[in-house]
């Protein structure tokens, strides 16, 4: 090889290895992860002692009664025009990741507020739904602060805000990360922004934890002894698991068709809660 050609093989380590693309990927995305995860961390702190305060709140009704009040309260608010609190906030989070402009700045408290009301009064709601949408407005409002109205980079913060809101209510900060990056997309995941996303998610993990408790969510115990001969029922159990998955996304599209097709939207939440109510009653 010539001098000139050795001159020309080497790449200087600093381009090498992108040093400039990633010092400026982290400058701009790593201080406002941290940011962002102690905000979610203590909006989910809030959140769970509001869904703490209306569950003793709710407990010297009778069980039949409490979901009639959720779900009023609920119909109310969507009434008023308060639309952001319909639905999981799942599906409406993956929306407005890809439409960031349209996320109202209320949501956060909107949603916190409905579904600690409507968790309290014992309809059958999770906070995972509620956590995801509450995330992304909490990560597109410090987005909007710090002065970023570029989608590409708004869609960042949701994807952070989601994942640390999902940590800190779950205390699960690698679960939120993972389903940050993925459930927006159809076929694949946006790994790269996986980084910024983990330690968003870390910090709120670290915030709800440190205010609440470090204990685990179920508390149970199990022996189990693996051997090769459980293998099929392994799989039997995962593909029964995915079949009833299934299944019960068809039944609820289904009754959410129902629901858009013959009543007002807003009179949706109420309906809901009288099956709800019909049936502790009976039982």
């Amino acid at each position: 090889m010539s001098p000139q050609e050795e001159v020309q093989s080497h790449v200087p380590l600093r381009i090498l290895f992108h040093y400039d693309h990633f010092s400026e990927f982290y400058r701009l995305y790593i201080p406002p992860a941290l940011l962002v995860g102690l905000v979610c961390g203590l909006f989910m702190v809030a959140f769970q002692m509001l869904i703490d305060l209306m569950t003793t709140a709710f407990g010297a009704l009778p069980v039949f009664v409490t979901p009639l009040i959720g779900g009023a309260f609920s119909s109310l608010l969507v009434y008023a025009g308060i639309r952001e609190i319909e639905g999981s906030g799942i599906s409406k989070a993956i929306e407005l990741t890809h439409a960031p402009g349209q996320l109202r700045p209320r949501t956060a408290v909107t949603k916190l507020v409905a579904t600690s009301v409507s968790i309290g009064s014992g309809n059958p709601v999770g906070r995972e739904g509620p956590a995801v949408l509450i995330g992304a407005a909490l990560g597109n409002a410090v987005a909007r602060r710090l002065g970023h109205t570029d989608p590409v980079h708004v869609r960042v913060f949701l994807m952070m805000g989601s994942a640390a809101a999902t940590a800190g209510i779950y205390k699960a900060p690698l679960g939120g990360a993972l389903f940050a990056t993925e459930a927006p997309y159809k076929r694949d995941a946006q790994l790269g922004y996986f980084v910024p996303t983990v330690l968003a998610a870390i910090t709120s993990y670290v915030v709800f934890s440190l205010a609440m408790t470090v204990q685990p969510i179920f508390a149970f115990e199990a022996s189990f002894s693996f051997s090769l001969a459980m293998v099929p029922l392994l799989v039997l159990l995962g593909g029964v698991a995915g079949l009833i998955s299934v299944l019960f996304c068809l039944a609820m599209m289904s009754a959410r068709n129902v629901f858009r097709t013959y009543l007002p939207d807003w009179l949706d939440p109420l309906a809901g809660s009288v099956f709800v109510a019909l049936i502790l009653l009976v039982m």
